[in-house]
């Protein structure tokens, strides 16, 4: 993988809108298009590396860990609760998205990984096997508060992209944004700083370590794994534009991104 120039920005930007679906208000639809933004980032990710997984192999790959049946009725069962204390939970939300957005770049990582090192195309069952222990066992916390604290740092910017967001609506018009890069400034300043606070920690090389430790693979010596974290080009987040005249709250976004996404 060190050799291997990652496109950090667009899995920043994939990570971002995938953690914002939590801000969908009806349960099992925010679940149904946050595993269809992420089987588009493990197709996007594929065609970079010039390789074709199957459908079955993509749904392996991407779909987020969920508690099956049970989680499906609980989602149900607690959503009233969720909405009427989304206000109060405020906090919570952005730790939330924080973590989902830090868990989405690092299994992104852990496949690119995967295709460089010839795992993929190859049995994706193993492979994510070996993501899931690979983040169990290693401690992620402190990537997952840097990019909490880029998202209290650059509020403007986490709100025009919500607003933003509700204005495409359709999952697949936001991949189609994504890929091509057209989420708008704000966007581009949020995936910016979140990937200066990942680079600014040791998590990844440890990760990737991880995993291929779990592929039964040699380790990677430091240097190799340093150049993990060299992205092409990082620049500070640029946060002086201002928000709309009429800006909209995140814990408010919830409201227009559901009734957007259920057009």
């Amino acid at each position: 993988m060190a050799n291997k120039i990652i496109d950090w920005l667009l899995i920043g930007r994939y990570a971002l809108l995938i953690a914002l679906t939590a801000l969908i208000p009806v349960p099992l639809l925010d679940r149904g298009i946050e595993n269809y933004l992420r089987r588009r980032m493990v197709r996007a990710i594929a065609r970079r590396h010039e390789l074709e997984l199957s459908d079955d192999d993509v749904v392996t790959l991407s779909h987020s860990p969920s508690g099956g049946l049970m989680g499906c009725v609980g989602a149900i069962v607690l959503w009233p609760v969720r909405k009427v204390l989304k206000t109060v939970l405020f906090v919570w939300q952005i730790k939330s998205i924080a973590d989902s957005a830090s868990e989405i770049i690092h299994r992104a990582l852990m496949v690119e990984e995967a295709m460089e090192a010839g795992w993929l195309p190859g049995d994706a069952q193993v492979v994510r096997k070996a993501m899931d222990t690979s983040l169990d066992s290693v401690d992620t916390r402190v990537v997952e508060r840097r990019i909490a604290g880029v998202f209290q740092d650059h509020t403007n910017e986490l709100n025009r992209l919500i607003f933003h967001t509700t204005e495409i609506a359709r999952a697949d018009a936001l991949a189609a944004a994504v890929e091509a890069d057209e989420l708008g400034s704000a966007a581009t300043g949020l995936t910016t700083a979140m990937t200066a606070a990942l680079r600014s920690t040791g998590v990844v090389p440890e990760l990737i370590q991880w995993f291929r430790a779990e592929m039964g693979a040699n380790p990677l010596d430091g240097k190799g794994v340093a150049g993990l974290l060299e992205a092409e080009e990082i620049l500070p987040a640029d946060d002086t534009e201002d928000a709309p005249a009429e800006g909209i709250m995140i814990e408010d976004a919830e409201e227009v991104s559901g009734s957007e996404a259920e057009e």
